[in-house]
């Protein structure tokens, strides 16, 4: 059981905040925590699978931007 100090009760939250959680790569992060810390490897490596295809997701956009001159806004 956590403590729940790095993410609020799923009860409380509005139904949209709930449906809308797979969307955010803390959730696949926090989700591959928890089931890590109870030994259930299968949702374990699901998260990591998850998160590595976001970063290679993310990668990948950075290369393509980069190799287009593109690099960081300049507003920044």
């Amino acid at each position: 059981m956590t403590g729940k100090a790095l993410r609020p009760v799923p009860g409380t939250l509005p139904w949209w905040v709930r449906a809308s959680g797979p969307a955010s790569p803390g959730y696949w992060g926090d989700d591959c925590l928890r089931h890590a810390a109870v030994g259930d490897t299968g949702r374990t490596l699901t998260g990591i699978a998850v998160l590595l295809a976001v970063a290679v997701a993310g990668g990948a956009t950075a290369a393509w931007r980069v190799s287009r001159g593109w690099g960081r806004a300049t507003a920044i």
